[in-house]
């Protein structure tokens, strides 16, 4: 059985690991995208900053839902690779 991979602590190990949170409040729907890349100056303001503990309340004063996940576009090119590769032999 493969070891799972260590739960991300900061924005920062979000970036490493190929995750994202995505945060959706509660009253409006409103989503946003946090992974603690480099490329995103508020995803850099808060790379160094724990995950756990933090509130996130949207512009228009509902709760965010964070949810933790795998970040798509690597996922899928990562997905194509690996199709491609296998074609190959």
């Amino acid at each position: 059985m493969a070891d799972a991979p260590p739960a991300p602590r900061t924005f920062g190990d979000l970036d490493r690991l190929n995750q994202e949170i995505e945060v959706r409040c509660q009253r409006c729907f409103e989503r946003r995208r946090l992974t603690g890349s480099s490329r995103d100056k508020h995803d850099r303001l808060l790379r160094d900053q724990p995950i756990a503990g933090r509130r996130y309340v949207c512009a228009c004063g509902g709760i965010g839902l964070p949810t933790i996940r795998r970040r798509w576009v690597e996922a899928l090119s990562h997905h194509g690779r690996g199709l491609e590769a296998r074609s190959r032999r």
